[in-house]
């Protein structure tokens, strides 16, 4: 696999440790806990800001490129842009969701829960597909020259700001929960 896709893939394992955090503090009540909605807000933060606006980019650079070559793939490749900006939407509509729990608007903790729940299961099913079906595409496909374009093309992308190599202040202690969490 090329390094592109590798670090893509890294993204996707990282993403997966973290929706694994999120599904955990949902999970607290069960066992007499109470769930930190600042926590998971932090994480859906992260997704917002590096998956939506970082990752995403990426892979639509890349994206673009199969459609270029290949024409017969741009059904494929608009199923991916359109997953991609409805991923973006399911982060807000989980954010608010969170943020209005957090301000003490009156919502049932279900309510909260299963959109925060079907966030996540949106978020899986689309890493998947792209593990699954996508990226072993692209890598059958593309040759070296297609690489060198992707990364003449690709904008300049900011690092991950929680699983690179220096975590900002911000994710601090998100990283601590991940940690502590195993993940």
């Amino acid at each position: 696999m090329h390094e592109v896709l590798q670090a893509l893939h890294a993204d996707h394992v990282n993403l997966s440790r973290l929706l694994t955090l999120v599904q955990r503090e949902l999970r607290k009540p069960e066992q007499g806990g109470d769930t930190d909605y600042a926590t998971i807000l932090d994480a859906l933060d992260y997704i917002e800001n590096y998956a939506d606006k970082v990752h995403h980019v990426r892979e639509n650079e890349i994206y673009a490129r199969l459609e270029q070559k290949f024409p017969d793939r741009a059904e494929l490749v608009d199923e991916l842009r359109t997953e991609h900006r409805r991923l973006g939407e399911s982060t807000l509509h989980a954010t608010q969701l969170l943020s209005n729990a957090l301000n003490d608007v009156v919502l049932d903790k279900q309510t909260v829960a299963a959109g925060v729940t079907d966030f996540i299961g949106i978020q899986l099913q689309h890493i998947g597909r792209e593990e699954r079906e996508v990226f072993p595409l692209i890598d059958s496909l593309f040759e070296p020259a297609d690489w060198q374009h992707v990364i003449a093309q690709a904008a300049q992308h900011a690092e991950d700001p929680l699983f690179g190599a220096q975590t900002r202040d911000r994710y601090r202690t998100l990283y601590a929960s991940l940690s502590a969490a195993g993940e």
